[in-house]
């Protein structure tokens, strides 16, 4: 400890330092390292990494041995952090609980980034995809389903770019599941979450409702042109969508009952895809906790609005009320509207 009361981490260019508010004294990581990895950082990052420096400093007693338990830490000890933060602000929200889950993930890769924090194990067990057992996101997303005091909101629960990237990941290890290639025949348990692999994908990157994706045609997939018809609309297939698609057909042919087809996603019997969305939100909260297909929906629209496609042409294209459109052109633009609005004028008003 140097004549500051700073105590060195695991680099002396970095520090931890008393703090002392209502409840106690604490140490935490000096405010210029935390200032720089809030930059960009969504609101309430702040407010979750101390409410980590609060539980260590409980752990600890308030003795010199954060350094040593920040080492120390794996999953298990961010999830009893989570207890600690549920109780400390009396959460009842799984989406409050998520969102203090990732600003934690986030800000602990930030440190084993900079080189502040050496754990294999644990660095191992954040950049494991989230369907995997051991991993970050598989063992919080357990807990959370266990969890009978939190609830999911029945409104709009918003994706983010840590969880899109999860799920996408996800998918994709149950599409790319190459020992089922090698199978003769499929059973109907791996063929559910394989299709409902596609369900999510297509929900996620193209703002698809779930009627619009069990009603596309097997006819409208032109794997040799390239493209899918989708509500009247030809699309152009990326190179990883056009794929995923060859690999679809390629997993019907090794199911004896599927013969020809009228629908592009089917049932194991090769039917239309069921009304219900139960067995693709059950995959989804498999893979990433959250079992809302609208937070999905919201993702994929705010990113078509900020790519500049027009709000007539999102309707009709993604099957989505004019209600759920306008509740994103809400939440995207209500900060900026000023920006915005003088942006779009300013060209308007211009002269040669």
């Amino acid at each position: 400890m140097d004549k500051e009361g700073n105590v060195g981490l695991l680099s002396n260019l970095y520090f931890l330092r008393w703090v002392v508010d209502k409840k106690g004294i604490y140490m935490i990581i000096n405010e210029e390292l935390l200032e720089e990895f809030l930059i960009n950082k969504p609101e309430g990052y702040k407010s979750h990494v101390q409410s980590l420096e609060k539980f260590i400093n409980n752990k600890t007693g308030g003795e010199n041995l954060l350094p040593e338990y920040y080492r120390g830490l794996n999953t298990s000890s961010i999830i009893e952090s989570i207890k600690f933060y549920i109780e400390l602000n009396n959460i009842n929200s799984i989406n409050r609980v998520k969102h203090y889950a990732t600003a934690i993930k986030e800000y602990l890769s930030y440190l084993f980034s900079k080189g502040i924090l050496i754990n294999h194990e644990f660095y191992y067990e954040i950049l494991l995809p989230s369907n995997e057992q051991g991993s970050y996101w598989y063992q919080v997303n357990y807990f959370i389903s266990q969890n009978t005091n939190l609830n999911e909101q029945k409104s709009f629960n918003p994706l983010t770019k840590e969880e899109f990237k999860g799920i996408i990941s996800a998918c994709n290890l149950t599409i790319n599941n190459k020992p089922v290639y090698k199978k003769q025949l499929i059973d109907r348990v791996f063929f559910e979450e394989f299709t409902s692999a596609f369900i999510i994908k297509l929900t996620v990157l193209l703002g698809l409702k779930y009627n619009v994706i069990r009603n596309i045609k097997y006819m409208d997939l032109n794997l040799t042109y390239n493209y899918l018809k989708i509500s009247g609309y030809k699309v152009i297939l990326s190179s990883h969508m056009r794929d995923d698609f060859v690999k679809y057909e390629e997993v019907i042919k090794g199911i004896e009952n599927i013969g020809n087809r009228e629908y592009l996603l089917c049932e194991f019997d090769g039917n239309i895809l069921n009304t219900q969305t139960s067995k693709s939100a059950n995959y989804l909260k498999k893979i990433s906790g959250r079992s809302d297909l609208n937070g999905l929906l919201q993702y994929a629209i705010t990113k078509m609005m900020e790519n500049g496609i027009d709000s007539f042409v999102i309707k009709n294209f993604t099957g989505n009320k004019d209600k759920v459109i306008s509740k994103v052109q809400e939440s995207l633009f209500s900060e900026n509207k000023d920006e915005y609005l003088n942006t779009k004028l300013l060209n308007l008003t211009m002269v040669p």
